[in-house]
């Protein structure tokens, strides 16, 4: 059995749909075409927008589109999967809805659920009315997991829903259900973005981030200053360098430059009064923490940093 048949068969026996990420590879453009494909951004488009649009398609096993995205494109993020019976305009109107959201504060911002990565993420935050508010006329949704031979089906259960995960050990394993709950504002626009669904991807962006600082700083760094720290170890050093450098303001390069800080200098580095009092200081703002360190520090000062445990 192909991957495409394995996932697709998870699914249902009825008709089956890709939502593809334009943005996320050049060859979803060549893939994403003809009569089976809509474009979920409406109207006349330039081309390298509509290339990076989210594509509804219609997928099978067998279908030569549907084997090139499962081939090329399954764990690289390319897109969901959908079982869906009905009018494809009832499909395309319902998908349509979620390209916007709006936080708790109103602010609006556009929702990229079509990620694989987003979507895993998102659902199991929702509450039951939320679920049934996104799943709408779907009947089930399909992501890929960041693990090998792994994916999660999201599908309407008995009394509500439920999420599971096939993988080849352990081929339907229950994850989480949800009661049925009617939902509220059924034909919104937007949909809610609540402070701990918020949350949720922030600690996703989080723990992405610091798999990069360690594999980037491992490769950087002389291999003494790193002698000795185990993956969890190095892990959880720069889980709390990044906590702390978030709580003082600082953004981009300047949160890796903390992080190298705590690993050069002392991993308490921050903590000596010099240091402390222009981190905590709200009346310098996060993007000139630094720079005002390195002016208004002095040599003993960093050394008497550096002898801190």
């Amino acid at each position: 059995m192909t991957v495409a048949a394995q996932v697709l068969a998870t699914l249902g026996a009825g008709p089956k749909y890709a939502v593809l990420d334009g943005a996320r590879d050049g060859r979803i453009a060549s893939l994403a075409k003809g009569e089976l494909v809509r474009c979920l951004y409406r109207g006349t488009l330039p081309r390298e927008v509509t290339d990076a649009a989210p594509q509804l398609m219609r997928v099978w096993p067998g279908n030569e589109p549907t084997e090139r995205f499962f081939n090329q494109g399954w764990h690289e993020s390319w897109g969901v999967l959908l079982a869906y019976t009905g009018p494809i305009k009832g499909l395309y109107r319902h998908l349509r809805q979620f390209l916007r959201v709006r936080s708790e504060n109103g602010r609006a911002f556009a929702f990229r659920w079509y990620d694989p990565r987003v979507l895993r993420v998102y659902l199991p935050t929702c509450a039951p009315a939320e679920m049934e508010r996104f799943f709408g006329p779907v009947e089930a949704f399909a992501t890929e997991d960041e693990a090998p031979n792994v994916f999660h089906v999201f599908r309407r259960a008995m009394r509500g829903f439920e999420q599971r995960r096939v993988s080849a050990t352990d081929p339907w394993r229950l994850v989480r259900t949800w009661e049925h709950s009617e939902p509220s504002n059924r034909d919104g626009p937007l949909t809610l973005f609540r402070a701990r669904q918020l949350r949720a991807f922030q600690e996703r962006m989080d723990e992405r981030y610091v798999e990069e600082l360690i594999r980037v700083l491992r490769r950087q760094l002389p291999r003494v200053q790193v002698a000795g720290f185990s993956q969890s170890r190095f892990r959880n050093h720069c889980r709390d360098a990044l906590a702390r450098a978030t709580r003082y303001g600082l953004h981009g390069d300047d949160v890796f430059s903390f992080v190298t800080m705590t690993l050069t200098i002392s991993p308490r580095f921050d903590s000596h009064p010099s240091f402390s009092g222009i981190f905590s200081d709200p009346a310098i703002p996060g993007h000139r923490k630094l720079p005002v360190i390195f002016d208004r520090v002095g040599a003993n000062e960093w050394l008497e940093a550096r002898r801190l445990p």
